[in-house]
């Protein structure tokens, strides 16, 4: 991932071998030096967000973080603690934690358990030498794989999409695709597409109600808004359902308007079908047409 981003985000430090061999160095004994570990966390942490906000990151790993901030083949070694710092501090959420909030724990996706499965996946020895350091005072146990989450980042992209959704009030059927496709612009991916959905989610901006690998998302209007104008979609990922009424907008979605999503994606399914038919039926008949005129009735097929 790092090949490609942005450097900018390198602190001024950065080539004063000295300040920089420092800071790369575990804080010293709070017996030696009591305002170490504050000052080299306020210069990592400040450092990690400068990262992810220059290359626009929702989401890394801490290999990722290791990787950003690698120089000569060390890393900093009080980077770990930083970012579980900026977790306990609310800057940064775990991955695993927020993205259950959207689907549930029961419903947690292939790749966050693999994702989760792969933090255990931790040799004994690194294990026992990582927990000595620990009880000794320095770095926290923080396996490579362990993802975290740039709420900020979230918040703002979340912010911008928002402002969109809320002018199409309505009841509507996404798959973590779709949501991608139709908002490609600000997000990157579908794993960052399930993380906007989980904070709008959580801040009560829509209601949302997965249903197999789709999510049934209900947007709230305004007070004033009296839109009930269905938009027809010929995107075959994504559905745009009948606008629900807007006496039911704002309260959690129905089994009801589940089995009208349900229904709504099936005959919106069979329009873009028969588009697709129609178009290439279109398509034979030019052929058809361009092959007769020039008297070439054998290569005319339907």
């Amino acid at each position: 991932m790092n090949e490609r981003l942005n450097k900018d985000y390198l602190p001024d430090s950065w080539n004063d071998e000295t300040k920089i061999s420092f800071l790369f160095e575990e804080p010293r004994s709070p017996s030696v030096n009591p305002l170490d570990a504050e000052h080299k966390y306020k210069f990592w942490s400040n450092a990690v967000k400068k990262w992810y906000e220059t290359n626009n990151l929702s989401s890394f790993t801490f290999e990722d973080a290791k990787e950003a901030f690698r120089k000569r083949g060390r890393v900093p070694a009080y980077l770990g603690d930083s970012l579980s710092r900026m977790q306990r501090e609310g800057i940064l959420r775990n991955y695993s934690e927020f993205n259950e909030e959207l689907i549930g724990p029961e419903g947690v996706s292939v790749a966050v358990t693999s994702r989760l499965f792969s933090t255990m996946l931790i040799s004994p020895v690194k294990m026992g030498i990582a927990t000595a350091k620990w009880a000794l005072g320095y770095s926290q146990i923080l396996p490579d794989a362990t993802r975290f989450i740039a709420v900020e980042t979230v918040q703002v992209k979340s912010k911008k999409i928002e402002q969109i959704l809320k002018e199409r009030p309505g009841l509507v059927v996404h798959t973590a695709t779709s949501f991608w496709k139709d908002y490609n612009e600000i997000i990157k991916d579908e794993e960052e597409a399930s993380l906007i959905l989980s904070y709008l989610r959580k801040n009560s901006i829509v209601h949302i109600t997965r249903d197999g690998d789709t999510y049934v998302v209900k947007v709230g209007a305004e007070e004033n808004d009296t839109t009930t104008t269905p938009v027809k979609q010929k995107n075959v990922d994504k559905v745009n359902i009948i606008r629900s009424p807007m006496s039911s907008i704002g309260k959690p979605v129905t089994e009801a308007e589940k089995t009208i999503a349900k229904i709504s994606t099936t005959l919106q399914l069979l329009y873009c079908e028969l588009e697709k038919i129609n178009d290439e039926s279109q398509e034979l008949k030019e052929k058809a047409v361009c092959a007769l005129k020039e008297d070439r009735r054998d290569q005319v097929s339907f």
